[in-house]
């Protein structure tokens, strides 16, 4: 269930990429990479790449939450097992955290590459 999640949501992002390049550009060059590149290297750039990152997570977190409930629920894992307690634990407080505290403070003052 997981991987799937993975799977799509990594197909999301680069189909969302290529239909960005080619609306931009007309096609795939050198340069439009290089376009899309410098976007993501200004403040709003980052913004975006965080927000994404932590919706990311946040849905993963919550996907990997319910799959352990269910698997509990149908007793395949006990409720004290503590591999998917630290499962849970690096995918909210690792991953979820660390791009949401990322985000916080890029919104709150913390200065980009484009605020020279």
């Amino acid at each position: 269930m997981m991987v799937s999640m993975l799977t799509r949501a990594a197909w999301m992002i680069a189909a969302v990429a290529v239909v960005f390049l080619v609306y931009k550009t007309g096609g795939f060059n050198t340069e439009s990479i290089a376009t899309v590149g410098r976007i993501a290297d200004t403040r709003g750039g980052n913004i975006l790449i965080l927000v994404s990152l932590t919706i990311l997570f946040f849905g993963i977190a919550m996907g990997l939450g319910y799959h352990i409930l269910a698997m509990i629920e149908a007793k395949t894992l006990t409720s004290d097992n503590t591999l998917a307690v630290m499962l849970v634990q690096f995918v909210t407080g690792g991953a979820f955290g660390t791009a949401l505290g990322a985000l916080i403070q890029l919104l709150g003052g913390s200065k980009g590459n484009d605020a020279k």
